[in-house]
C-alpha cells in the first residue's frame, strides 16, 4: 500500500456521527478476539462502522488543527455527512463552509494518478448537483490491518491514513449503477489544502 501520511494530535477525539458514511471493505484483522492486558473485552462494533468513526475523527482532527469547526448533520439525505465551517477574513466572505461527503476504504485503491473510488449513482449524482454551499468528496485510505490505524502513547496519539479530496460539482450525469472517480494525487486532504479551499470559497470561488 502506498506510503501513508501521519497526523499527530494530543487531544481526545469525539464524534456523534454514526451509520452515515459508506465505508469499503472492513479491516482484515477485525474479527480477531480482543482484550486488554487485564482481560477487559473490546466492543463488538462492526469493522465498517469503526471505519466510519475513524474517518470522522481523522477529518475532525485536521479541521481542529486548521482552527475550523465541524457540524454534523442529523439526517443525511443530500449526500453530505458533515460541514466544515470557518470564521476568517476573506475578500468576499468572513464566514465560509464546505459540505463533505466522507468515505473510507481499506482497499488497494491508490494509483500513480491518485485514489480510485467507486461511487454509487445516488452518491455521484447527489454530489454533482450544485448548491449554495459547495460540496467535496473526501476519501480516507487506511491500512487493511486494523492494528496499523493508530498508535496510542501516554503523551500522544498517532492517526495513520491518506486522505484525498475532489469536487464533482458540474460533472456530467450518469445512468449506470456506479462510477469510478479519481481523486488526484495532488489533492491530498490536509490542513493546508483545507485552508486553501476555504480561502477560495471565501473569495467567491469554488473549492
Amino acid at each position: 500500500m502506498a506510503k501513508v501520511e501521519s497526523l499527530w494530535c494530543t487531544a481526545r477525539l469525539h464524534s456523534t456521527l454514526t451509520d452515515q458514511i459508506v465505508a469499503m471493505t472492513p479491516p482484515t484483522t477485525w474479527d480477531l478476539p480482543r482484550a486488554t492486558a487485564n482481560g477487559a473485552p473490546y466492543g463488538t462494533m462492526h469493522g465498517t462502522h469503526t471505519m466510519e468513526q475513524y474517518s470522522v475523527a481523522f477529518v475532525h482532527a485536521l479541521a481542529t488543527r486548521a482552527r475550523c469547526k465541524i457540524a454534523n448533520l442529523v439526517v443525511d439525505d443530500e449526500q453530505v455527512d458533515l460541514t466544515i465551517r470557518q470564521s476568517a477574513e476573506h475578500r468576499v466572505f468572513q464566514r465560509t463552509m464546505v459540505d463533505v461527503q466522507l468515505k473510507c476504504t481499506a482497499q488497494d485503491s491508490i494509483r500513480s494518478d491518485g485514489l480510485h473510488f467507486e461511487l454509487s449513482e445516488k452518491h455521484y449524482n447527489g454530489l454533482r448537483v450544485p448548491g449554495i454551499v459547495k460540496k467535496i468528496l473526501v476519501v480516507l485510505a487506511v491500512d487493511p490491518d486494523f492494528d496499523n490505524w493508530m498508535l496510542v502513547q501516554p503523551s500522544e496519539l498517532l492517526l495513520r491514513g491518506s486522505a484525498y479530496w475532489t469536487a464533482v460539482d458540474g460533472w456530467p450525469d450518469i445512468t449506470t449503477e456506479s462510477k469510478t472517480v479519481v481523486l488526484p494525487d495532488q489533492n491530498r486532504f490536509n490542513v493546508d489544502s483545507l485552508l486553501d479551499m476555504l480561502q477560495r470559497v471565501g473569495e467567491g470561488g469554488a473549492p
